[in-house]
């Protein structure tokens, strides 16, 4: 994997959102509380819930097969040249997920608006009531790579054989309350603690007013917590979502051995075989 940068400003994407070539999505969760019916003009929606996902999976949010996400990405009108904004309606939550899978098919011409619809809002841009319907099939064809997204096997491994414990680290970005058992998990039947020989690291810690902390804080944070650019992270949090947010942060300052643990703690949490630590 390449590292390069993942964010795109609000000014720029103000003088091209008219580009014929420019894929601009909202990513937010339809059924999130406080959702508007404010979008970016030429918006459409991805939704990674209900369509962008594997709907035979019993676990939310479960990334799709590569043929099915090239089906959904052709009736968005994506090509294989199209460049991709991708802006969620909080600011910095819902976004970096799409982006990551975007990521992880093969399209790599694929940003996250910083600042998201609320710093455009800020700014006064124009909105529109109504995502834009799609005016043409694309021709992009997914390509998944593997690597960047990990099962529990694969996580259960990293943490129990000496030489990939050695190589790879959990980072965990839930709430420290959640992942010392502090606080007990909303979903019924799901365990309360944390992946052993995981790492807390917070994604709130991060964000401020819906972007990323300044690059200087995050080379600061991620130098304690992170220190080894070529070791593998594997960033967890409760359903795959918000990991995607400090792996964002991770990928811009240069790490490149990233994966996401896909099922999360609601698949791990859930499966009573799996230890825990709390």
């Amino acid at each position: 994997m390449q590292a390069n940068n993942s964010l795109i400003s609000v000014s720029w994407l103000a003088s091209h959102y008219q580009d014929p070539n420019l894929i601009v999505l909202d990513a937010s969760m339809l059924s999130a509380p406080g959702r508007t019916t404010d979008y970016i003009p030429n918006s459409q929606i991805f939704d990674y819930s209900s369509v962008f996902c594997d709907p035979n999976a019993s676990l939310p949010c479960t990334m799709p097969s590569a043929e099915h996400f090239t089906e959904q990405a052709r009736l968005l009108g994506i090509n294989q040249g199209s460049k991709v904004i991708i802006y969620d309606q909080r600011g910095l939550f819902y976004a970096p997920r799409a982006w990551w899978m975007f990521k992880s098919m093969g399209l790599h011409n694929v940003y996250v608006l910083a600042g998201g619809l609320p710093k455009w809002l800020g700014k006064k841009l124009p909105t529109v009531s109504e995502p834009r319907p799609a005016s043409r099939v694309g021709d992009f064809t997914a390509l998944f790579d593997s690597a960047y997204f990990v099962n529990s096997g694969q996580v259960l491994k990293a943490i129990k054989d000496p030489a990939d414990v050695a190589e790879s680290t959990v980072i965990d970005v839930r709430s420290a309350d959640r992942f010392y058992a502090r606080e007990l998990e909303s979903r019924t039947g799901l365990r309360s603690g944390h992946i052993p020989n995981s790492l807390n690291f917070p994604f709130s810690e991060i964000v401020s007013d819906g972007e990323l902390v300044s690059t200087q804080r995050l080379k600061q944070q991620f130098a304690q917590l992170l220190p080894y650019k070529d070791q593998q992270y594997i960033f967890s949090c409760g359903s795959g979502v918000t990991a995607c947010i400090t792996l964002m942060a991770a990928w811009s300052l240069g790490y490149t051995n990233l994966a996401v643990y896909d099922g999360s703690w609601t698949d791990w949490g859930a499966d009573h075989s799996l230890p825990i630590e709390v």
